[in-house]
Order: structure tokens, then sequence, then C-alpha cells
């Protein structure tokens, strides 16, 4: 039987680019997070979850390790609860917007503990949801009007230096 112990779950938060800079003064920012659990961090990207010994965001700079609590209970327990973000999170159901990294971290964190991430992470996904042309339009919009929406690229994807930082991420990782 797998032993039950306390485990402290943190947050890690990655800066993704220079412009968080300025943004946080205004309680906004693009953010990496990953919920680290026993020397293991669980993120996620575009190739789903994934789950791995060392920081995820080690080509972006760590902002803040951010305590959430404790979990009681086994390794075998935080697993299963992996694989059922799993369903939710997978491979090629990466968004910006809707379903990012920090989406993950809420979700896991809730799983868990309780309780969610803070509100600061996400924020600036939250907002560019109700940005018209961010693709909430499209998402409404019946398969036929859909296909007349036109979103904007350039609020739905990550600037090219941000590409680059999760495409590195993605290829330490490797999988789960």
């Amino acid at each position: 039987m797998a032993a039950f112990q306390e485990r402290e779950v943190f947050l890690n938060v990655y800066n993704l680019g220079q412009h968080n800079r300025w943004l946080s003064g205004l309680g906004l920012g693009a953010y990496h997070s990953a919920v680290e659990i026993s020397g293991r961090e669980y993120t996620f990207s575009n190739d789903g979850v994934l789950v791995t010994t060392g920081r995820t965001g080690e080509e972006a700079a760590l902002r803040e390790k951010i305590s959430l609590g404790t979990f009681q209970g086994s390794m075998n327990q935080i697993n299963e609860v992996v694989v059922r973000l799993r369903e939710d999170f997978a491979p090629g159901s990466y968004d910006v917007i809707r379903q990012n990294c920090n989406h993950f971290s809420d979700a896991f964190s809730m799983a868990l503990l309780g309780k969610g991430i803070p509100g600061w992470v996400n924020r600036m996904a939250g907002l560019l949801h109700w940005v018209p042309g961010s693709g909430q339009q499209a998402q409404e919009a019946s398969e036929e009007e859909a296909a007349d929406v036109k979103v904007s690229a350039k609020r739905r994807e990550l600037t090219d230096e941000q590409r680059a930082i999760l495409a590195k991420i993605g290829k330490k990782k490797g999988g789960s």
C-alpha cells in the first residue's frame, strides 16, 4: 500500500517575456505555471500534461514560488488525479486564452487542495476571453457562422519569444 504523507504543494510561476516588468504594475502579465509536489513539476502544453523533475520553466525566469497548501495522501492518489486531468487537458487542446498551463495548474490545485491558484496568474487570459476578436465570437457562433468569423491571430497566439520558450520547455520534458 502506498505511503500517505503530508506533501507541500507549490505553484511555480515563470515570466514569459520582458513586458511583464511593466504589466505587473497593472496586475497583469503573461506567465507560465507549474505545480510542484515532492520535487516533480506538473504542467500543461500543446503536448498535453507533462511531469518532470526539475523546473519546466528553465528557459523563463522563475518569478515566484507560492505555497498553495499541504496535500495529505499518496503519490498514487496524485497520479490518479493527473490521469483524470489528462482527459480534459489532452495533447493538441492547448489554447492560450481558454486552456493554458495556468488553467491546468488551477484545476490540479482544486483537485488536490480544494482551492485554486491566485487569480493574477491567469488574469490576462481571463480578460482576453472577453475582448472582441479573441475567439469568443467563434466559440459561440454556429458551425456555419464560425467559418466566417475572423479571429485575430495576434491575440490568440503566443509571441515568437513565448513560443520558443515553451518549445524548449517541452523538449526538455519529453513527456512524463
